[in-house]
């Protein structure tokens, strides 16, 4: 109940401090999903899935948005018809978002680590150079880092089948709605999250993810298809047909880098999104390279003392050791009641969180889009498995001071009032200490009658 309080304390003097300010970022995204909410704040509920596409001088001849579902915008309605000034709605909405995906990557590290490793693995995450950059954001990134950290959670945590049925179709139903196409990502992690959790045989994984993937397909086709006939009925045009030309035709499979081989372009997104998950995570990264480097020393002046007292086996040898293994590894595999029993909670987290964000890269760089905006949450998966690794060797090398503040909080809810409001206070110096960007203007004359003020 606690950790409840000091969320609402939280998101309340976010709110006031937003709302005082008058802060708006300056990312070009945010501020046209800002623009969009403060324009169906003033129209009818039933027209708000059909946004204008508005200039100063009014509507433009391709008059509804068509290339964005109005999940996110939705989001931003909603606190804005709660009472919140639809020019910090949203940004409210997607605070909301962040705070919850924090805590429950400390939930998901719980179930790992120690609680001190946990709470120190998530203070990192805080002040990753990415946290820095999209602390404050009114685009599709905090929900979706939210869903699929949801759906990696429903994966590890949930046990029946109808659970997970119905989690992971609300997930993906909810992706859908907000980020369009890229819904395919939530019952792709939890399939992969619910393979590395080791709860269940092949056999069984391959039941239960074939269950919850068509009860997800199915869930967002029927509520596409509710979508399509909405738009229809408030606008008399077609939504999907244009967002598919737009989204993937136009942009994912026509916006190429310039001539380059397939191959090529395949290779340059790998590395660049890799390149950055480094930079983005290098609280976690720099250490984790130098122990890394540390053990491989002294495991190589062990290996060449040992080798020394002990000659190799010959190559045929350690080939038979291979395919024996390897046969011996698959039959296993497919009879097993439970995946990787052998396995330490901290090396499955590891691999978990390894396994996630270069299955999320792998897919995601499948278009010639390339952002680092498009692989947000791998940013934070891969970084976090580093973590795991070598999670003990990090709280060791802590400052005395330091090891014991993290060891005085080994309650739970401790660590979640620490995690809010640390967050609390790494935002609020945000918005004190940048500079705020100029609101889109609405044009003089909306093609809708605005709601009655106060006033009026």
């Amino acid at each position: 109940m606690k950790t409840v309080f000091t969320a609402v304390f939280a998101i309340f003097l976010f709110t006031a401090a937003m709302v005082w300010t008058g802060y708006q970022t300056g990312d070009p995204d945010s501020q046209f999903y800002v623009f969009l909410t403060r324009q169906q704040s003033l129209r009818e509920l039933s027209e708000l899935m059909a946004p204008y596409w508005l200039g100063e001088q009014g509507i433009r001849p391709d008059a509804y948005v068509k290339d964005h579902l109005i999940g996110q915008v939705a989001l931003g309605v909603s606190f804005a018809k709660l009472g919140i000034p639809p020019t910090a709605s949203l940004y409210v909405a997607c605070f909301i978002c962040v705070l919850l995906s924090f805590l429950l990557i400390h939930r998901l590290l719980l179930r790992f680590v120690s609680a001190p490793e946990a709470l120190l693995g998530t203070l990192l995450t805080l002040i990753f150079p990415i946290s820095f950059l999209y602390r404050i954001r009114a685009n599709h990134e905090q929900p979706l880092f939210l869903l699929c950290l949801a759906a990696i959670w429903a994966g590890l945590s949930l046990k029946t089948n109808h659970m997970r049925a119905l989690v992971v179709s609300a997930l993906t139903v909810c992706l859908f709605l907000i980020k369009g196409f890229v819904f395919v990502v939530v019952p792709y992690l939890f399939v992969i999250a619910l393979f590395l959790s080791g709860q269940l045989g092949f056999k069984r994984w391959l039941g239960v993810s074939f269950l919850c993937g068509v009860s997800a397909l199915a869930s967002t086709g029927l509520v596409g298809l509710a979508y399509e006939e909405l738009f229809r009925r408030i606008t008399g045009e077609v939504f999907f047909s244009e967002y598919f030309r737009i989204q993937l035709v136009e942009r994912s499979i026509q916006d190429t880098l310039g001539e380059a081989p397939y191959l090529f372009r395949r290779f340059y997104a790998w590395g660049y999104y890799f390149v950055q998950a480094l930079w983005y995570g290098v609280p976690v990264t720099l250490p984790v390279l130098w122990i890394a480097w540390k053990a491989w020393t002294s495991r190589k002046s062990s290996r060449d003392s040992t080798a020394e007292a002990n000659p190799p086996h010959g190559a045929e040898s350690k080939l038979q050791r291979l395919r024996h293994a390897t046969q011996h590894g698959l039959r296993s595999l497919w009879n097993a009641e439970t995946l990787f029993p052998q396995w330490s909670s901290q090396k499955r987290g590891a691999v978990v969180f390894l396994t996630c964000g270069l299955a999320y890269v792998f897919a995601l760089s499948l278009s010639d889009r390339v952002s680092g905006r498009y692989v947000f949450p791998a940013f934070y998966f891969l970084p976090l498995g580093l973590f795991l690794l070598c999670a003990p060797q990090f709280l060791r090398r802590l400052p005395t001071k330091a090891r014991a503040f993290f060891s005085s909080t080994e309650q739970p809810s401790q660590a979640r009032q620490v995690i809010v409001l640390a967050l609390l206070v790494l935002t609020l110096l945000h918005v004190f200490t940048t500079n705020k960007t100029r609101l889109i203007p609405l044009p003089e004359e909306l093609p809708f009658e605005p709601l009655p003020t106060e006033s009026d």
